[in-house]
């Protein structure tokens, strides 16, 4: 009996919540519907696709295609957008107001509300269906103005805002911006100047490339200064329309600055010229677009930016060196010297030519860093074909390096050709001002001028490995260490570990630092081997825990150098080592005496 009641109950409340959404729903659709009954116009702002407006200013016909909204009257030209959406929205949110129906059907029925005939007429065309929105005259307090829906008896009073809606003069509709779109949507771009034709088209990876007069990398900062200045040009007046003949103003094609702009997905090419500056107002200039019969007045920044010279905007970096975090791949050639560097998965650089070892992680980014500081001051172009044939072929320039980088996901390296500059007698080379004398030039790979370049970093650097060597040159923790055995005319000891307690055996005093010299053991600089006739002057020899024939040898020469039995290279320890100290102690009054043995200091 108990279980049946709780299971009425629940259904009780089942039902209640069912009810009590369904009158919730049925209450949010009933508040909309009054909301839209309380509106003087059914219209849905985004479905509108025609606008037309006729007030004492004129006729104004407007046309939403492909989402752009165009005047087709008065003029054909591009429409104020904002300007049409804020018209929309009012006329969409325009409240109903008081309903005021005429005393009669007389011919002159509606002219007390200055309705006949209207003072001006909106209509926004929706599909099939046209609200037309009649204006009349405001009402006596001047707190409303009358309207009427075209097909409908009632007068309508509305707030006076709708009169805010009327274009004042023939230029208010009209898009103020030259030209629509954004800069980032431009894939081609070419200029015409007094320089002569320059054409850029951006690449599949999205660089900048300058394609006419010469086929080179472009800098990317000139250009996107440019298409901002483009894109940010606005109309400040409309100065003409209907015009036939652009010469007055400077816009026929001999004299006018013009750019063509390719957008991604866009209407096609289109061009803008500027002309000349208007005399009343010299910071602005004349504008026209391809296709329009109009001249505007703008001001001169766009015009200013497009006054450029094809060398302005050559990107003057040397690829691949811009980017120092990017390098993955290093190889530089000269005659049969070759020094390769590679960058490890994990982060770390490793020399692979001259011989693998690993690499000083900051002599490789000072390397970097030199070669980021290169830039481009000049360059020099071959001679057209017509000018060749005149004069005798210039000499071949001399490289004398060959570097090839590789970045990190770009499949293709950058390859660097680099010699001194160095001209024969009588030839300049270069085609501007004289360069700094530490330059040098640089051909890259795939492009036909030579860059002047400066400093002179990628000539300067050394190829062996040794300026890139790691200083690490051991790392033996005390643990692992089961002897010492130091060999010198000044200094003879043998240091050996308990083999049962792991105790050191008589250790000397200053024994610790030592230790702690090798773990890990740097060196200040890495050196060449001394000649094989130099007789190491002392030696220390480390027996490694788990082998005795496991051991490092260190092998000090009379010239202060190091030698690490089995390593290709000598080192300089830093004067402060301790290691430095047990190996060459200080000499007795006496001098030091020459090894008693100097094939093997290890026996005195």
């Amino acid at each position: 009996m108990r279980g049946r009641t709780t299971a009425w109950l629940a259904a009780a409340v089942l039902l209640l919540g069912a009810y009590l959404f369904v009158w919730e729903r049925g209450d949010a659709a009933g508040g909309d519907r009054a909301a839209r009954l309380r509106r003087a116009l059914r219209i849905d702002a985004e479905r509108v696709t025609a606008l037309e407006i006729d007030c004492p200013a004129g006729r104004f016909a407007c046309l939403r295609r492909g989402g752009a909204w165009r005047l087709a009257a008065p003029i054909a030209a591009p429409a104020d957008a904002s300007r049409i959406r804020q018209i929309l929205a009012t006329l969409q949110d325009l409240p109903r107001g008081e309903v005021i129906l005429p005393a009669g059907r007389s011919p002159d029925a509606y002219a007390h509300y200055g309705l006949e005939p209207p003072a001006a007429a909106i209509a926004a065309m929706q599909g099939p269906a046209t609200n037309r929105l009649l204006i009349g005259r405001r009402s006596p307090l001047g707190d409303g103005v009358y309207v009427r829906r075209e097909g409908q008896d009632g007068v309508i009073r509305v707030p006076t805002a709708i009169l805010d809606l009327l274009p004042a003069t023939p230029d208010a509709l009209r898009s103020r911006t030259l030209l629509a779109g954004v800069p980032s949507a431009v894939t081609r771009l070419e200029i015409r100047n007094d320089s002569g034709y320059i054409q850029l088209a951006r690449t599949p990876a999205g660089a900048w490339r300058i394609l006419q007069p010469v086929d080179t990398r472009a800098d990317p900062v000139p250009v996107d200064t440019i298409l901002r200045e483009l894109f940010a040009c606005t109309v400040v007046q409309f100065v003409q329309d209907g015009v036939t003949d652009f010469s007055p103003y400077g816009l026929d094609t001999r004299s006018a600055l013009t750019a063509i702009l390719d957008t991604e997905g866009g209407p096609g090419a289109r061009m803008v010229a500027f002309g000349d500056p208007l005399a009343s107002a010299p910071g602005l200039v004349y504008a026209r677009l391809q296709g329009e019969n109009s001249v505007y007045a703008v001001p001169d920044a766009a015009a200013r930016a497009l006054a450029v010279r094809p060398d302005d905007l050559r990107d003057r970096r040397i690829p691949g060196l811009s980017l120092p975090s990017r390098i993955r791949g290093i190889r530089a050639e000269s005659g049969d010297s070759v020094l390769q560097l590679e960058r490890t998965g994990n982060g770390t650089w490793q020399i692979e030519r001259p011989r693998r070892v690993p690499a000083d992680p900051a002599a490789i980014d000072a390397l970097l860093a030199g070669w980021a500081a290169v830039r481009v001051m000049d360059f020099e172009t071959p001679p057209s074909p017509s000018a060749a044939s005149a004069l005798p072929p210039p000499p071949e320039p001399l490289y004398t390096r060959r570097i090839q980088i590789t970045l990190q996901g770009e499949d293709a390296p950058a390859i660097l050709f680099a010699g001194p500059l160095d001209t024969p007698e009588g030839d300049d080379g270069a085609s501007g001002d004289s360069p700094a004398p530490d330059a040098c030039r640089i051909r890259i790979d795939g492009e036909t001028a030579t860059a002047i370049a400066a400093p002179t970093a990628l000539l300067d650097f050394p190829l062996d490995a040794e300026p890139y060597q790691s200083l690490d040159v051991l790392s033996i923790p005390a643990s692992d260490i089961l002897s010492i055995d130091a060999r010198s005319p000044l200094r003879t000891f043998t240091v050996r570990r308990d083999p049962v307690t792991g105790d050191w055996v008589r250790p000397p005093d200053d024994f610790p630092a030592l230790l702690a010299a090798l773990a890990p053991l740097r060196a200040a600089e890495w050196l060449p081997l001394p000649p094989a006739d130099s007789h190491p002057f002392a030696s220390l020899r480390i027996t490694r825990t788990g082998s005795q024939t496991l051991s490092n040898t260190l092998l000090y020469h009379p010239d202060g150098t190091i030698s690490l039995r089995g390593h290709p290279s000598a080192f300089r320890l830093p004067p402060d080592s301790p290691l430095a100290q047990w190996l060459n102690p200080p000499a007795p009054s006496g001098g030091i005496p020459e090894s008693p043995n100097p094939d093997n200091p290890a026996s005195p």
